[in-house]
């Protein structure tokens, strides 16, 4: 997850550069914070190569009002960009490795 201001110094450059990774095993979601122009953070969040969106771009003054969306909504991105991720490479889920996995910070 990154936290910006939304400020892109080349916006062909972090295009292409996340547009040559979209076939990696990751997942990009990006806040936007502040009063900034996020035209570039929209632009990335366009990117699609193959069906697979690996950029997700979240203003964060749509979801300030409920800390606890941007949670959610990050979280869904991840996930979504990972089965496509997986989906897109032919990867089935594994055997079942436990039932009850508790985290915490």
């Amino acid at each position: 997850m990154i936290i910006t201001d939304g400020k892109l110094e080349d916006f062909t450059k972090e295009g292409r550069t996340i547009y040559d990774a979209n076939d990696a095993p990751m997942s990009i979601v990006a806040v936007g914070v502040g009063s900034a122009d996020f035209t570039g953070m929209r632009y990335l969040n366009d990117i699609d190569r193959n069906g697979r969106k690996m950029f997700n771009f979240l203003p964060y003054d749509v979801l300030k009002s409920n800390p606890r969306m941007i949670e959610k909504v990050t979280m869904e991105k991840v996930s979504e960009q990972l089965v496509q991720y997986f989906t897109s490479h032919g990867i089935k889920p594994g055997k079942k490795v436990a039932k009850d996995i508790v985290f915490s910070f």
